[in-house]
């Protein structure tokens, strides 16, 4: 069976990670990536922070940034299409293509470029993990599982106990301190307090079985 990993890249030549050092607030997360050049891809994604104008002006002056253009805006995030300066980036996609890999999703911070991506076996990830290090990129790895279906969560945790984690992590409630208490996410959710308890420490429950291979 195929393997799924979630990873962390880091590189200071990693598309938009200069801009991301001027603008550390932001986080970013890719829609779509085209590549009809491998080495130079075109991604679309969004950004998400404060002070689009700092964010904006650091891509101006990104190396690793051929052309950027602003698609769409929001009141708390915008759309971009950005054009990758092959001679300038470390870029992955080519490593993708060599290994036969299927990457899942990926998005970026000024933490690194976290990427979710689905290998044919053990060996393939160890080989694609090395040849990206002979990059000069760190690997970490933060995940591992058994794949399945792309879009389904973990083998064990329902579709409501993914969002009411998804939605927890997005807005703090795992942070020390804590950003975001119960209320909140239960809020977001649309459900009560006592629900959204229960689906959140029931997908932990699944998560941490699933993760170290416990039997119930």
């Amino acid at each position: 069976m195929s393997l799924v990993a979630e990873f962390r890249l880091s590189h200071p030549d990693i598309p938009l990670s200069a801009s991301l050092d001027r603008a550390p607030g932001f986080s970013l997360w890719a829609e779509q990536l085209l590549a009809n050049d491998p080495t130079a891809p075109t991604v679309f994604f969004w950004a998400e922070g404060e002070a689009f104008e700092r964010f904006e002006s650091a891509m101006d002056d990104d190396p690793t940034v051929d052309r950027w253009e602003r698609v769409e805006s929001l009141c708390d995030r915008r759309f971009y299409r950005l054009d990758v300066d092959a001679e300038a980036s470390v870029v992955l996609y080519p490593t993708d293509l060599r290994f036969g890999v299927s990457r899942l999703g990926f998005s970026e911070t000024v933490e690194g470029l976290d990427v979710r991506t689905r290998f044919p076996d053990r060996d393939t990830m160890c080989s694609y993990f090395e040849a990206c290090r002979e990059k000069g990129m760190d690997v970490t790895l933060r995940r591992l599982y058994e794949g399945a279906d792309e879009d389904e969560g973990p083998v064990d945790v329902s579709d409501k106990q993914c969002e009411a984690l998804r939605r927890a992590a997005e807005l703090g409630f795992f942070a020390v301190p804590r950003d975001a208490g119960l209320g909140d996410v239960a809020e977001s959710l649309g459900v009560s307090r006592q629900a959204a308890s229960e689906r959140i420490r029931r997908g932990t429950e699944a998560l941490v079985y699933e993760s170290f291979d416990l039997e119930d």
